[in-house]
């Protein structure tokens, strides 16, 4: 059986917006634990700006499914549609690799291979932060 996912998506989230985009995560994705992909806070630009930076599969859909009205889709895990909406407004789907932007969650929608992963890191300019610095 072939998978319905056969896309793959990185995510740059400010910390700033991680708590709101875990809300869109919850809302348009298909677990209960979607709202935890941003918990990580592990990674920085080059300003010190910290982000969640998941990456994971989806259906050729996400894009349409991301962008669409909010309130119509079905809620089983009752995300909280108004922080969904906040970091809805402030998503950028993009198709090629593009910088992280403080200001946005910025979602890059990619082939699921290493050298187009390879690709999206090096535009995102995110770095891990040490965790254990001098």
């Amino acid at each position: 059986m072939i998978s319905a996912y056969t896309h793959r998506v990185t995510i740059a989230c400010p910390a700033s917006l991680a708590a709101a985009g875990a809300q869109l995560g919850l809302l348009v994705g298909r677990t209960a634990y979607d709202d935890q992909v941003f918990d990580d806070v592990i990674y920085q630009d080059g300003s010190g700006v910290r982000y969640a930076r998941p990456t994971f599969l989806v259906t050729a859909g996400f894009r349409e499914i991301a962008e669409s009205d909010l309130t119509l889709l079905p809620n089983p895990f009752e995300a909280d549609l108004n922080a969904a909406l906040r970091a809805q407004a402030l998503l950028r789907v993009y198709d090629e690799p593009t910088p992280a932007d403080p200001a946005h969650i910025v979602a890059i929608v990619h082939d699921d291979t290493d050298e187009a992963m390879a690709a999206v890191e090096g535009a995102l300019g995110l770095s891990l932060i040490d965790p254990d610095p001098l």
